[in-house]
This record gives C-alpha cells, structure tokens and sequence, in this order.
C-alpha cells in the first residue's frame, strides 16, 4: 500500500513539472537507434556489447550532469553491472525507476527493451532539471541480466539491486 501512496504522491506532483518538459521524439529514438547499435546483440553471452550499452547510458547520464555508480555482481565468473544514478535529495524518500539493457537471444532489442532505458534517461534528464524542486530522490537503475537464463533467478539485476536495498535497510 506504501508503494500506491508513493506512486499517487508523484503523479500528483507531474503537473507542476510539464512546464519544463521539452522532451522530443527525436531524442526518444535517438536514445533507441544508439542503444540497439551497440553490438549486434546485448545478450549474456556477449560482454563487449553489454560493456557498449553501458558506455552509452552513461555518457548520457554524464551529459546531463548526472554522476552514476555501477553496481558490479559477478554469475558464472563474469561480472555484470547496473548502472545506479541518483537525482534529488540523499536523504529524503526514494523512488527507484529501473529498465534493462540486455536483450533476450539474438533480438536487436528495441521494445524490450531499449525503449524502455530510452525513456529512463529522459526521464533522468527531466528530472535534473528540476532537480531543485524535488521532493524525493529518484534513483535510475539501468539492469542487466533480466533475460533468459536468469530471469526470475537471483542473477537478475533487478533482484541483486532490490536485495542491497534490503540489506542496507537491515542494517
């Protein structure tokens, strides 16, 4: 029920933000075409194209003044990262908002889902600029692994995120 309260809070709170926002279409398929041609697929299997799909999200979050961390976990060996960026008050109520960058099998991906980290870095970018007069902080996770094998397994990073929050919360 807190999560619906939280949820009704912001959209409530939209309105006084559209005055400022400019977003385009444009900007919206750029951020598509950009993340799609990082390789030909995003997949666990390929490490160059996932390491790609993050140099992009993150030189976005960079161009809008927006420092990022990467949450680094290893399955199998290899390491994986989201990448966190965080905009607003530190120490107010968070929001998170995540999408993910890795497609499933040999998919260019872009409804599953680079649209999805399209619309995370413009929703990023709006909300730095109004970064004064938020109320919440809003933390933007791009995830990784959220596709078969390791969807609904404890590899996914959507999950590896959400239990370091828990785990700090315990602490």
């Amino acid at each position: 029920m807190k999560h619906i309260y939280t949820l009704l809070l912001l959209i409530i709170s939209l309105p006084s933000y559209s005055e400022n926002l400019d977003s385009k279409v444009e900007t919206i398929e750029n951020h598509i075409e950009n993340i799609i041609n990082c390789g030909d697929f995003r997949n666990f299997y390929s490490e160059k194209n996932l390491r790609r799909s993050i140099q992009y999200i993150e030189s976005q979050f960079a161009l809008n003044k927006i420092k990022t961390k990467k949450q680094t976990y290893k399955v199998k060996d290899t390491e994986y990262h989201n990448i966190i960026a965080s905009i607003g008050p530190q120490n107010s109520e968070k929001i998170i908002i995540g999408a993910h960058y890795d497609v499933a099998g040999e998919q260019q991906g872009a409804d599953d889902n680079a649209s999805g980290v399209a619309g995370l870095l413009e929703i990023a970018r709006i909300l730095k600029k109004n970064e004064s007069r938020l109320k919440y902080n809003f933390e933007l996770v791009a995830f990784t692994l959220e596709e078969p094998p390791y969807f609904r397994t404890e590899n996914m990073g959507s999950y590896v995120h959400a239990k370091s929050l828990s785990d700090k919360k315990k602490k």
